[in-house]
């Protein structure tokens, strides 16, 4: 009895066990996890070491006399035998181990101590070895950004599957879903188009879903980023999750007129419904700010079909020299070829030049300028340039604008045109 002896004496029963039904994801010493006992018992299949499992079917006989009334305590269903279970070919659903356990007052880490095997009801392909409790690091961060950006799970099957034409890409999502579950076998696919596909078994579904995610792929057009993650103190886990969602969906622009890193969230609305943020947007605006990097949200497109249905592609963009390198310090991207492409947007800004953002920029020109006119310097092209550190072609086209605006005016003197702020 030696695995069980600790365990015998224990007068209570963990809180996984009293809510055996409902998910959860707790928090223990401050590491937050997801446990065997919290994943849905009807839907698991554990397979035990066998010397625990001996001893666990030893004292059920000691204690009912017979494997028929060992089953009839269980409420086992008819066909299903707990000689089977003890056999244990394929292991024994999770709702007859809690309780068993329950009976036997075994301590949950007790039982996940001594799994050995982790799979959906009726499917062969399992975890092995699964690294239970499962705990919320950078690696699931990875593994369910990826979900959310150009993976999914199937609707049936609940098979979890990602896309992506990145090499490398694929290679880490592999990489971090057996740091996160254990031994896990996995298929290669190509889709029609030829872009590499890997699907996890079910199991991995099944996991997934209890940290809020749902079947379909776009996850987050109803669901948004799970609780799990953006509750996280951790900045390591945010970091992770931004940089999977950055790399499938996200965008480096490095037009003269828009530099900027963009992530895209398409959201099909009614005609007369009310236009909303996409959820996911307005979280990811939520953790940047926790890195001090400010971003805004906009629509980017939109197109109306026959039916009346709009599509509008809603963008959350990062802009302005100091927030982008506050994006490529603090989170950057994980693909190579976009962090090299916002180094060469960073590189472009004018050392010491200040950014204007697009809505304030009229206001920062006046400011600007007014500070000149207490200078008593003239409001010239070449003197507004030279202080605010543009060329001179784009600052005609300021004092242009500006002058149509009827924020300034315009006067010729000799061959040149001096303006004034009109207050």
């Amino acid at each position: 009895m030696k695995f069980l002896q600790k365990d015998y004496r224990k007068p209570a029963l963990s809180k996984a066990f009293k809510t055996a039904k409902s998910i959860f994801v707790r928090v223990e010493n401050k590491v937050a996890k997801i446990s065997l006992f919290d994943l849905p018992a009807d839907s698991v299949r554990v397979k035990l070491k066998k010397e625990f499992r001996e001893e666990i079917f030893s004292r059920l006989l000691k204690e009912k006399g017979s494997f028929s009334k060992i089953a009839e305590s269980a409420g086992l269903n008819r066909g299903q035998t707990a000689r089977r279970y003890f056999v244990e070919r394929s292991g024994m659903p999770l709702v007859f181990l809690i309780k068993i356990a329950q009976k036997l007052k075994i301590s949950e880490k007790m039982i996940q101590q001594n799994v050995t095997e982790l799979r959906s009801i009726k499917s062969k392909e399992l975890i092995k070895n699964p690294k239970l409790p499962f705990k919320i690091t950078p690696d699931i961060a990875l593994v369910i950004g990826g979900v959310l950006g150009d993976g999914g799970i199937e609707k049936k099957k609940c098979r979890v599957w990602y896309f992506n034409n990145e090499k490398q890409q694929i290679e880490s999502f592999i990489k971090a879903t057996r740091n996160t579950f254990g031994e896990v076998s996995f298929a290669f696919h190509r889709s029609i188009s030829g872009t590499p596909c890997v699907i996890f078994p079910k199991i991995i579904g099944i996991i997934l879903k209890t940290t809020g995610l749902k079947d379909g792929n776009k996850n987050y057009q109803n669901t948004g980023i799970p609780k799990i993650l953006l509750n996280s103190k951790d900045k390591k886990i945010k970091i992770s999750l931004l940089q999977r969602l950055f790399d499938d969906d996200g965008t480096v622009s490095n037009h003269h007129s828009n530099r900027c890193v963009s992530f895209t969230s398409p959201k099909i609305t009614n005609l007369n419904e009310k236009i909303k943020e996409p959820k996911i947007l307005l979280e990811l605006k939520e953790i940047l700010n926790q890195f001090e990097i400010k971003s805004r949200i906009c629509i980017a497109g939109k197109n109306i079909k026959e039916n009346g249905e709009i599509t509008r592609n809603w963008e959350i963009r990062v802009t302005g020299k100091e927030n982008l390198q506050k994006f490529y310090g603090k989170i950057g991207f994980g693909l190579e070829r976009k962090q090299t492409k916002l180094k060469a947007v960073l590189d472009r800004y004018v050392e010491g030049l200040e950014f204007f953002p697009r809505n304030e920029a009229k206001n920062h020109y006046i400011t600007l300028m007014k500070k000149l006119c207490i200078k008593k310097i003239e409001l010239n092209v070449k003197n507004v340039s030279k202080f605010c550190k543009r060329n001179d072609r784009h600052v005609r086209e300021v004092l242009l604008t500006l002058t149509k605006e009827g924020l300034v005016s315009r006067h010729l003197i000799g061959n040149k045109f001096v303006y004034k702020v009109i207050e």
